[in-house]
């Protein structure tokens, strides 16, 4: 399925779960928006337009490869992939403007499916206690892996004015609540 500037103008994928070998998205005149689940058995490129997704209608890329990603390509909403290695794995989710993409490198090979949702707001308990001193009032991401998964390293990159005022990066805590 090649997703271009011929074929798409702001396409909607209506299909009751569709299962797609490969996915191209290429588009000069829009962006893709899935109004089911979709899964990806191969391979999945994003080259230009993004792919539109929530937490029910959500892109599943199982073991397939993922290549491209960018500020002009990546995944709006919930993206889940199938990891079963201790190998780097690229999640390339933004928020229509920006990459910020998750970097996930699970300590063991135990097959898990991890399901990582960034959202350009804030999350949705402001509260903070302990060693907790700021909640960003502009992003989150919503990282689950399908089992428990210890020692897992997560890089998240963000863009501009990511709700940050501390200069000093290595104050930042990565928390879940």
């Amino acid at each position: 399925w090649l997703i271009d500037n011929i074929q798409v103008t702001n396409t909607i994928i209506t299909s009751i779960d569709p299962t797609f070998n490969e996915i191209v998205v290429h588009s000069e005149t829009g962006d893709v928006t899935l109004a089911s689940p979709v899964d990806v058995t191969t391979a999945l490129t994003l080259t230009k337009g993004d792919v539109i997704t929530t937490a029910t209608n959500y892109l599943n890329t199982g073991s397939a490869s993922i290549t491209g990603g960018g500020n002009t390509s990546h995944v709006q909403g919930t993206l889940k992939r199938t990891l079963a290695s201790n190998t780097a794995a690229d999640f390339p989710v933004g928020n229509g403007a920006l990459l910020k993409k998750v970097i996930i490198t699970p300590s063991d090979a135990t097959s898990r499916v991890w399901t990582i949702t960034q959202a350009n707001l804030a999350g949705v308990d402001q509260t903070v206690s302990g060693v907790l001193d700021h909640v960003s009032p502009t992003n989150y991401w919503d990282i689950s892996p399908s089992s428990a998964a210890a020692n897992t390293l997560m890089q998240l990159t963000w863009g501009t004015n990511p709700g940050i005022d501390d200069a000093d990066l290595s104050n930042i805590v990565l928390a879940h609540y």
